[in-house]
């Protein structure tokens, strides 16, 4: 019984009964019981008997584990502090532990606290208490035990999280259920978007669409205790976009790189490569050409896959590479154009170098990227000497290597192509050089060889290192050559003349001769090879080579022609094995018939075909081609075909080019002889010709298309020995000496940029008298008499002519920029929030000026004769967003590196929240002669904005009588929204206005929602991933305010508020001032002024 005497207010004090029946029994048994921390502690009239089965908990948190004691009847004790219950634990997860800091009075209960953290497994949990006896009640019990396997899982979770879906009937999204139990719940929020399937048992949930919209799936564990009901959303859209992407966008020829093509949403998120397969995608070409589209490149998808395809580059060139899909309705959406380059398989020639001590031989790099994406790419050139002691080698402006060969012995260079970033390798090349001495000295083709009467030849030397016939090099090396018997065999010299003594005697530049058969006999030709000593210097310094010629008579028999014309001989044709010929006509080859004759079997390595032309097998062999005239058979022709090997290689004239001008060109003819010093006709198609110059600073070389002549022309002053052999066989070859001289300074041709000022010269001293400089086009380059001070004017060629006793000139070219090349720069984009990955506080774009494919690397040099005079300017059109300058960079040499704009962002936002996604930077050369742009181009940069959200909407008070409100923000990219309470996300919509550059949230707590009878206040967070920038928005409702502040303030600063509050209370104390006297004067009955008055 309990009285109330405390409270005096209460009339009299209130007594309250209560009975409760307290027994003491035996305890019968003990169970275990398992809840949440946060649960609250189990009840005594809530205790029920457990299952026995195995109880399924979550891990990484804590978990309760209860005893309770009952008695025969299944009645729980209140207490049983009297028994020592103990816990133990035994399995496989021993490293889980009770929390011995949490633990309730004894008496009430028992429990133990468990961290699970990352456990996962089974194990056993033991509860039990020792029996006792009391003598005086004479009772007693034995032990009493629980034990309840558990087995601790891991919360499910959906993988994926979140995906997008591609409206198609066929299209099936799986969403795989991680972890958990095997028994689980499938709901979503909208069965009219999409068909949701789960079979029971399987950890497998498929989504097919069935309209566009997004859906959210929910997955709940039926058998884990405390786990989590999770969810993936998922939106079913259609494409928006189509992205183009390749491994590599330069190729060799014949090998392959791999294409992947990415399909994205509105939002840019991307599909799935296995929903690729509902859209029909395919890679094309984008060529006017019928030919490049078919033959350039080989397509093909990569098998079991929708979105990779492998391409092989077949053609070398610049392709542009597209990806169109094409929807039900055949419309079209293309990606952006992949630039991909083919480039030759790198090569360097020689390939090999076989040369003596002192001698230079120039290799060639063939092949591999183009000048412009080796810039693009950032790809260098890189080498490697394996032993310097025998070889050192330098490269030359023009991209050539000379190689000095040094001591005897072994090396090798490795010429190799890599990206700068990466240190990739590309492509590789060894060339193997040996250094040797020279073992033996030969005359080309000359030994024992029989000639005809009248034959013309060319005696060239092939020196022999270490029995192997010795490179294309310089060498310090004197050739003298001579032969005794003149009435025979005739010598022509490069220099000099005849001295008609029996001797030919010819040094320096005889490295060949040309000869003349002109009897019948035989003549011996010697050759002296002379050491010149230098660096190395060998005990043998001369070597000698001998060879005889047996020249013969010409097998001749005259056959009559024409009256009034001298007898001819039989025609004959000479084709070498294995090519083709096209018999010329000046007949309609459609009139006429061709055929084989032969009296023998020799004909079988010849084929003639109608159109007239002549194929050989490799046999040699020899017949008669029959012309007739279908219309008149009087007309009748036959040409005899031999088919022979090529023996020699003669360069006509050559002693021609021995002093050849600057810019001056040459034309020299090239013939085939066979055995006995027979011409091969020119045309022949399948003979493979080529040519090496041993300093290509000097001469520039060329074939014309049928390899019948080779064309030279000097590039600058210097002396430089021309090789022309076969491609096969390097020993039937000619070489010449050219020499390239002028008088002019700086060497013709001179190339300059339009307003450049060039200083002409003489590098001789000539009396000057008068007028002496002329430019042949004053509109190109103008000139002055006097000084040879020149500006370029325009584009074009031209020459500048000195005139004195001898007039001699130099060819001008003014070229004009043609191509200004943004470099790739490792931020992609650029933005005006630190907090970005990309943020610098000045970005620098650098670019490479273009003259077609060369590039251009002086801009501005006042202590050379040639001065371009250019200076390199950048502007902004967003001028208020940017602050722009270019510059010419240099380095301490003051040698020009690159043109260079910097960039600085402001922190600006404009009121109406226009935020440019791309800004336009104009980059432009001009000439600082005449001021005027020569040239410019306009570059658009991405810019990423950081975003504001709009002033005084950044707290955000709804009620239900104002449940909805918009927030704007101002930027210039999709922002990510997300609300700190789960239950705001689903009434929380964003849209973003590319047009405007403004994301809207728009949040509306509709009447019948869970939230509109709750007061919430919470926040609602604005990120960025590209500029890492992030804010926030404050959030509260309340369901009985009655206005919305955010909507019904204006935008107000805090000064003026503060002014408004002011001029209220003024105007306050004013009314209030003018009631009282209005008061006190009407009233008679007032207490004077005097008096004290209190209202």
């Amino acid at each position: 019984t309990v009285g109330n005497d405390v409270d005096e207010k209460l009339p009299e004090s209130v007594k309250i009964s209560y009975s409760i029946r307290v027994s003491c029994k035996i305890p019968a048994f003990l169970e275990i019981y398992h809840r949440r921390v946060e649960e609250a502690p189990f009840g005594i009239t809530n205790v029920s008997k457990t299952s026995k089965d195995i109880v399924a908990i979550r891990n990484r948190r804590k978990h309760v584990f209860q005893a309770y004691v009952f008695d025969d009847q299944t009645l729980p004790f209140y207490n049983f502090s009297s028994l020592d219950i103990k816990w133990s634990m035994t399995g496989a997860i021993l490293p889980l532990r009770f929390a011995a800091d949490v633990v309730q009075p004894l008496q009430k209960d028992e429990f133990r606290v468990m961290e699970l953290e990352d456990f996962v497994g089974r194990a056993k949990l033991r509860a039990e208490s020792s029996g006792f006896e009391v003598a005086d009640a004479g009772a007693r019990f034995e032990r009493i035990f629980d034990e309840i396997e558990i087995e601790i899982k891991t919360d499910v979770e959906l993988e994926p999280k979140e995906a997008i879906l591609f409206l198609h009937p066929d299209n099936v999204l799986t969403i795989d259920v991680l972890y958990g139990s095997s028994e689980f719940r499938v709901t979503n929020n909208d069965s009219t978007l999409a068909e949701v399937r789960h079979e029971d048992g399987t950890r497998k949930v498929t989504v097919r669409p069935k309209q566009q919209g997004n859906v959210r799936i929910f997955v709940e564990d039926l058998k884990l205790e405390s786990g989590s009901r999770v969810y993936c959303d998922v939106s079913i859209v259609g494409p928006r976009y189509v992205e183009l992407t390749a491994a590599s966008n330069i190729i060799e020829e014949g090998k392959e790189t791999q294409f992947t093509v990415n399909v994205l949403d509105e939002r840019r998120r991307r599909f799935s490569p296995d929903q690729l397969r509902w859209m029909n995608i395919n890679l094309q070409i984008d060529s006017d050409s019928a030919y490049v589209r078919e033959r350039a490149l080989n397509v093909r998808r990569v098998p079991n896959s929708y979105n990779l395809f492998d391409v092989r580059g077949e053609l070398v060139g610049e392709y542009k590479i597209v990806a169109v899909m094409t929807d039900e309705k055949d419309e079209k959406m293309s990606s952006s154009g992949f630039e991909l380059s083919v480039y030759p398989p790198l090569a360097v020639f020689p390939p090999s170098i076989f040369a003596a001590s002192d001698c230079v031989t120039v290799l060639s790099v063939e092949g591999g990227p183009t000048s412009r994406s080796r810039i693009l790419n950032k790809i260098e050139l890189l080498t490697k000497i394996s032993k310097p002691n025998v070889v050192e080698m330098s490269r030359s402006d023009d991209g050539h290597f000379e190689v000095t060969a040094g001591a005897v012995g072994e090396a090798s260079i490795v010429f190799e192509l890599r990206f700068i970033d990466t240190q990739k390798a590309i492509a590789s090349v060894t060339v193997p050089v040996t250094i040797g001495v020279i073992s033996s000295v030969e005359i080309a083709g000359l030994a024992n060889r029989r000639v005809h009467v009248g034959a013309q030849l060319r005696l060239v030397p092939i020196v022999r290192i270490n029995s192997v016939s010795a490179s294309q090099s310089s060498c310090p090396l004197e050739y003298i050559w001579s032969t005794t018997q003149t009435q025979s065999l005739r010598l022509y010299p490069n220099i000099g003349g005849y001295a008609g003594d029996g001797t030919e005697d010819f040094q320096q530049h005889n490295i060949g001769v040309n000869a003349t058969a002109l009897r019948p006999g035989e003549a011996d030709v010697t050759l002296k090879i002379r050491v010149v000593c230098k660096r190395f210097c060998l005990s043998k310094t001369e070597y000698t080579a001998n060879a005889r010629l047996h020249i013969v008579p010409v097998l001749a028999i005259e056959v009559p022609t024409y009256v009034g014309y001298p007898a001819s001989t039989s025609p004959l044709l000479l084709i070498p094995p294995g090519s083709e010929y096209q018999l010329p006509s000046k007949k309609d080859a459609a009139r006429l018939r061709f055929s084989l004759t032969s009296c023998q079997s020799t004909v079988r390595g010849i084929e003639v075909r109608e159109n007239g032309r002549i194929v050989t097998s490799s046999e040699r062999g020899r017949a008669s081609v029959v012309i007739e005239d279908t219309t008149n058979e009087l007309e009748v022709e036959m040409i005899n075909i031999v088919v022979a090997n090529v023996h020699a290689l003669i360069v006509g004239q050559s002693q021609k080019t021995l002093f050849l001008p600057v810019d001056a060109e040459s034309t020299l003819r090239i013939y085939l002889q066979d055995q006995v010093g027979r011409e091969f006709p020119k045309g022949i198609q399948g003979l493979k010709l080529r040519y090496h110059v041993g300093n290509p600073k000097v001469l520039q070389a060329s074939f014309n298309n049928d390899n019948s002549h080779i064309n030279l022309k000097g590039i600058s002053i210097g002396s430089t020995i021309v090789w022309v052999f076969l491609s096969d066989n390097s020993e039937i070859f000619d070489a010449f000496m050219v020499n390239v001289q002028t008088l002019i300074e700086p060497t013709s041709p001179v190339q300059v940029h339009v307003g450049g000022i060039v200083q002409f010269s003489l590098n001789q001293k000539i009396n000057q008298v008068g007028q002496k400089w002329f430019s042949e086009d004053g509109h190109i380059m103008d000139i002055h008499s006097v000084s040879g001070r020149a500006v370029a004017k325009a584009e074009g060629r031209t020459d500048i002519i000195y005139k004195d006793v001898v007039q001699t000139l130099a060819r001008a070219q003014v070229y004009r920029t043609t191509r200004l090349a943004l470099v790739p720069s490792n931020y992609r984009v650029f933005t005006n929030v630190p907090t970005s990955p990309f943020y610098q506080s000045e970005y620098r774009m650098e670019f490479k000026a273009f003259v077609d494919e060369r590039e251009l690397t002086s801009f501005y040099d006042d202590r050379s004769n040639i001065n371009n005079n250019l200076r390199f300017d950048c502007s902004a059109a967003q001028s208020e967003w940017l602050a722009v300058r270019g510059a010419i960079e240099e380095d301490r040499l003051g040698k020009q590196q690159a043109l260079v704009c910097y960039v600085k962002t402001k922190h600006y936002y404009p009121r109406d929240g226009h935020m440019p996604r791309e800004v336009q930077i104009t980059a432009s050369l001009h000439s600082k002669t005449t001021g005027e742009a020569v040239y410019s181009e306009k570059f658009k940069v991405e810019f990423v904005w950081g975003f504001q959200i709009r002033e005084g909407e950044n707290s955000v008070h709804l009620s239900r009588s104002h449940p909805a409100t918009t927030v704007h923000i101002n930027s210039n990219h999709e922002l990510d929204v997300r609300s700190e309470d789960d239950a705001l996300r689903r009434y929380i919509r964003t849209q973003y206005s590319d047009s405007k550059h403004v994301m809207t949230i728009n949040i509306t707590i509709p009447e019948y929602s869970e939230l509109a009878d709750t007061i919430l206040q919470t926040r609602i967070f604005v990120y960025s991933r590209i500029t890492n920038q992030t804010d926030t928005i404050s959030f509260s409702y309340s369901p009985t305010a009655q206005w919305n502040p955010m909507a019904s303030i204006p935008n107000i600063s805090i000064t003026n508020v503060f002014m408004i509050i002011a001029l209220l209370f003024i105007v306050g104390l004013l009314v209030y001032s003018f009631l009282f006297s209005s008061a006190t004067v009407s009233n008679p009955s007032s207490p004077p002024r005097s008096e004290p008055f209190v209202r």
